[in-house]
């Protein structure tokens, strides 16, 4: 765990993969944690030992955790705080293996997206980085953020609420700044980062957005 203050916590669901003869009241999806760091660094988090262990001792009538949360993967993209994270999920290139692309905007100016891989083997969950693309100067001032902003995301329909960023559909990520702009971006991992527009907005200091699409 970094030693920074964390500025901003998302979570998602990511399913597991289960032999066909466990139990229906095992869990189905691996609920994981992202934080983000004044370090310019985001962790994903594997929090269900800690709540498998919470629910257990529950039932127990224990008190005191044991078991903490497992992280899984780490990684830095950006010179200092992110203000702003947001994550989609994709289609995997083969069986079993799923695809994660997570947007940060930060302190620096600057808008990242990394592509993750993850691979669910024998009930253990592992990531990693598999591509990295960045706009260093995405923003003339600050990209903002509302820590306490709980995020919310359909992706089928797209409709998300993150704080300064956010992805509006596949590969397509909206960003706010204090330099009152909102830019869209086409995001790919062959491409990397690209501005498809860009427009100037009259809120003083965003702190968050929220985005839809039709069905």
């Amino acid at each position: 765990m970094s030693e920074r203050c964390v500025i901003t916590i998302k979570h998602f669901l990511h399913p597991r993969t289960l032999p066909g003869d466990v139990k229906h009241s095992t869990a189905k999806y691996y609920p994981i944690v992202c934080s983000t760091s004044t370090d310019g660094v985001v962790a994903l988090w594997n929090v269900l030992p800690a709540v498998t262990e919470y629910v257990k001792q529950s039932t127990d009538g224990q008190k005191a955790l044991q078991t903490g949360s497992l992280e899984i993967v780490r990684f830095r993209t950006h010179q200092s705080g992110i203000n702003a994270l947001a994550v989609q999920t994709c289609l995997g290139v083969e069986e079993k293996v799923q695809l994660h692309a997570v947007a940060s905007g930060g302190e620096d100016n600057a808008l990242a997206v990394t592509y993750l891989s993850s691979v669910d083997t024998q009930g253990s969950l592992s990531m990693q980085v598999i591509k990295e693309h960045a706009q260093p100067l995405a923003h003339s001032s600050t990209i903002t953020g509302n820590p306490s902003e709980p995020g919310y995301e359909i992706i089928a329909s797209v409709v998300c609420t993150h704080a300064g960023v956010c992805f509006i559909g596949d590969g397509l990520v909206a960003s706010t700044s204090i330099d009152q702009r909102l830019n869209i971006w086409k995001a790919s991992m062959e491409s990397g980062i690209q501005l498809l527009s860009s427009h100037t907005h009259d809120v003083a200091d965003p702190s968050s957005l929220v985005a839809y699409s039709h069905w």
